[in-house]
């Protein structure tokens, strides 16, 4: 496909857009509310669904920006929408605003070293939301920002909640966001935090205990290590449920997991399986669990953002105009790459009190 191998092409020569950044995929779900409240009695939730992504664009048409605020925080956003009358996709700049204590150094009337007055200032940092509501399309790219902790459910439950209660009052829908996941390679991934600047912090290695789990598969043969057959043999030895092993890093020397060292590839080989679980836990990641599907994060250049608030386009032969937006190129790209991705379940705000494994 044209799109796909133009914007790899681009992707593979990074050095040449200056400011990369990492957007979310998820796929967009609607399904009919049985929810009813004063303004909604007489609405007929089936023909709703019928013109589910038409209304769902409505909300982005009416004006310039959304209420947007936080449900259950009471949290409100500054937002801006970005739109082109020629395509049904949505550009959303999301900013949080944060208090700034600053401490300013002024000139001492009385002479001498200049006096410290703390001031306070507003910051209103922001990430990127597009919302390709194109038919057979239905996608959402939230972009990865250190404004809400490098975690894009965080932005997007926010907006899902929010859009999802307007589409309920007025229409009788729901709208839930699915998040895209991307096999993984534990080497491959591990690697790929690392040559960004990520430090691995831990490894935990669990062994259940094959007398006390029921329904572990034991029937597939595997060679397994001395070192991790004695620790098996210690969990059955004391009845314990599970053993743990883990290995710390040293702050002054970060450890390495190196693919050379035996026990670390038995470690790996083994995991997947039901009686072991192999876990790295990264600076600035989440835990991540060996081999599992992650969230698919592509990259996009600020251009063709900017040139979309404009209505720019770029040549593109496969338009019947001969011209196209660089961003709907984007997304052109982005479904082909993804849509054969597993959808997981809907996001949700993390339970207060939860702690990271």
């Amino acid at each position: 496909m044209y799109l796909c191998a133009n914007f790899r092409a681009v992707q593979q020569k990074g050095n040449i857009f200056n400011d990369m950044a990492q957007f979310a995929i998820y796929k967009i779900k609607f399904e009919k509310s049985n929810e009813l409240d004063t303004y909604n009695q007489d609405v007929n939730p089936d023909e709703s669904f019928n013109n589910a992504c038409e209304l769902f664009a409505s909300m982005f048409r009416k004006n310039s920006t959304l209420g947007l605020f936080d449900l259950q925080g009471g949290e409100r956003f500054n937002n801006y929408i970005w739109r082109q009358d020629d395509k049904e996709v949505y550009l959303i700049r999301l900013h949080k605003s944060q208090i700034k204590y600053l401490v300013k150094l002024e000139e001492n009337p009385e002479g001498g070293a200049p006096e410290c007055i703390e001031k306070q200032e507003e910051s209103n940092p922001y990430c990127y939301v597009i919302f390709d509501n194109r038919d057979n399309r239905g996608q959402v790219a939230v972009e990865k920002s250190s404004v809400w902790g490098n975690n894009p459910d965080n932005p997007g439950v926010i907006l899902q909640d929010y859009l999802s209660a307007l589409m309920t009052q007025h229409f009788r829908l729901k709208v839930s966001f699915l998040p895209k996941m991307q096999p993984t390679r534990i080497w491959d991934y591990y690697r790929q935090l690392i040559s960004k600047g990520d430090v691995l912090q831990s490894v935990t290695f669990e062994i259940d205990n094959p007398d006390k789990i029921k329904n572990l598969d034991q029937s597939q043969e595997l060679e397994i290590s001395d070192a991790i057959n004695h620790m098996t043999e210690t969990v059955k030895a004391t009845g314990a449920l599970r053993g743990v092993f883990k290995l710390f890093a040293d702050h002054a020397s970060p450890f390495e997991f190196d693919q050379k060292v035996e026990d670390f590839k038995n470690m790996v080989r083994i995991c997947g399986g039901q009686a072991y679980h192999l876990v790295l836990n990264f600076k600035n990641h989440k835990a991540y669990r060996c081999d599992e599907k992650v969230h698919a994060l592509i990259k996009l250049n600020r251009e063709p953002i900017e040139d979309y608030k404009k209505g720019a386009k770029v040549i593109d032969d496969t338009t019947d105009e001969k011209q196209e937006y660089a961003l709907v190129q984007w997304l052109d790209y982005v479904y082909a790459e993804t849509k054969n991705f597993e959808n997981a379940a809907e996001i949700h705000r993390p339970r207060k009190g939860r702690h990271k494994k």
